[in-house]
């Protein structure tokens, strides 16, 4: 949950995100999105939409069109 707020807020961007995506127990990116998405509506919608922002911008989820 820190790793997830560091992303939001940018702040060590790269390292947390290649973390969260070196999750074994997700079998593919989209899975993965849709839990952190998840988790991260749960903490509040200010929140929700920079991670959605980021999301957009990040080419390894934009390629799976997770998000239209």
């Amino acid at each position: 949950m820190q790793c997830l707020k560091k992303i939001i807020d940018h702040k060590d961007d790269k390292t947390c995100f290649y973390h969260l995506f070196s999750w074994k127990r997700f079998s593919d990116d989209a899975k993965l999105i849709r839990h952190l998405t998840n988790m991260v509506v749960k903490m509040n919608q200010e929140l929700y939409e920079k991670w959605i922002k980021l999301m957009r911008t990040n080419h390894m989820v934009w390629r799976k069109k997770v998000f239209r």
